[in-house]
């Protein structure tokens, strides 16, 4: 039986920052989340650590067993806090640059993908997968949200979801295209919590700018009192059914797709919960995994990943909390 011995590396920009055991960090949190902001990192080490980090500066955490890591994070540090207790150092990762930047843009005739591909462009953020989703006649980014905030607002018109990859790259994307991955009760599986929720919805009814798609995109008629020209319809509009006003959605093609794409999201939200695992250090969000050999889920069930909080400590080793929800 193979012995596993969680291990760890922190390396800045100007060298490997922990060559001994002693000087080691009292606790490592990386956390990583699709909705929430840019992903960030936590060091806390003891208040006499003979260390010198500086704001600014590019760090690469890596988290394993036996000494065999794989690079969690890589961000800048942004804030450092001393005391008689201890010594935190804080940072964020590329996202961190769309969380901070504000742009008034128009775009004509761009499809979402277009749009977010240009907005990691001026911001400097690497990019992986990048699908075309809708097409979009006029989008105009105002300054009162952030870029970040932008990019998940296009990801929800599409269905799609957004998220820093393993190797630090944008993805915006439909739901699949990270890792799968197999946890297991008893092997790395410590605790589960399941929700099951009605579903509310049946049906999805979802209104654009006007009803000039009837035309075609290239009319700029789009004041109209015809409503239903421009409405999309998905599911059973028999029972509750959530209306969607969506500005932005200017040809009838785009209003039909944002519609399908909610209804598929709400299908799926019927399942959810957080589960605690021996730590992994190949599990991201955007990847999925199935539970094997646990009552409270299907073996079948495609879990997706929404959020993951490492953490690694000298008393508790390495440890995984991972929020899901159905694939």
């Amino acid at each position: 039986m193979t012995i596993l011995h969680p291990s760890f590396e922190i390396v800045s920009d100007s060298g490997r920052i922990n060559p001994a055991f002693l000087q080691a960090p009292e606790i490592i949190t990386v956390e990583r989340d699709i909705y929430s902001g840019a992903d960030t990192f936590e060091l806390i080490y003891a208040p006499d650590a003979d260390l010198q980090f500086q704001t600014d500066e590019i760090i690469s955490i890596s988290l394993g067993y036996n000494d065999e890591n794989q690079e969690i994070i890589k961000g800048m540090i942004t804030e450092i806090t001393s005391d008689l207790s201890f010594l935190k150092i804080r940072g964020y990762n590329e996202q961190i640059f769309l969380v901070n930047m504000h742009l008034a843009q128009t775009y004509e005739r761009q499809n979402a993908g277009d749009i977010v591909s240009d907005i990691c462009d001026i911001a400097q953020v690497r990019t992986d997968r990048i699908d075309n989703g809708i097409d979009l006649f006029f989008y105009y980014l105002a300054q009162d949200k952030n870029c970040f905030e932008h990019i998940h607002d296009l990801a929800r018109k599409n269905g799609y979801v957004t998220y820093m990859n393993e190797e630090g790259k944008l993805n915006f994307c439909e739901p699949g295209a990270g890792n799968d991955h197999s946890i297991t009760y008893g092997v790395d599986l410590l605790q589960i919590i399941a929700i099951s929720q009605k579903q509310v919805y049946s049906g999805v009814r979802v209104f654009g700018e006007s009803p000039a798609s009837s035309q075609g995109d290239d009319t700029m008629s789009w004041l109209t009192s015809k409503e239903d020209e421009i409405k999309a319809e998905k599911g059973d509009m028999s029972g509750e059914v959530l209306v969607i006003s969506d500005k932005s959605l200017r040809i009838q093609e785009a209003t039909a797709k944002r519609a399908e794409a909610k209804l598929k999201r709400i299908r799926k939200a019927s399942l959810y919960g957080r589960l605690l695992i021996i730590g992994k250090q190949d599990m991201f969000p955007g990847d999925h995994f199935h539970v094997e050999d646990c009552s409270n889920i299907d073996k079948g069930k495609k879990l997706f990943i929404n959020r993951i909080v490492h953490i690694f400590s000298k008393k508790e080793g390495f440890l995984s909390y991972i929020d899901f929800r159905e694939a």
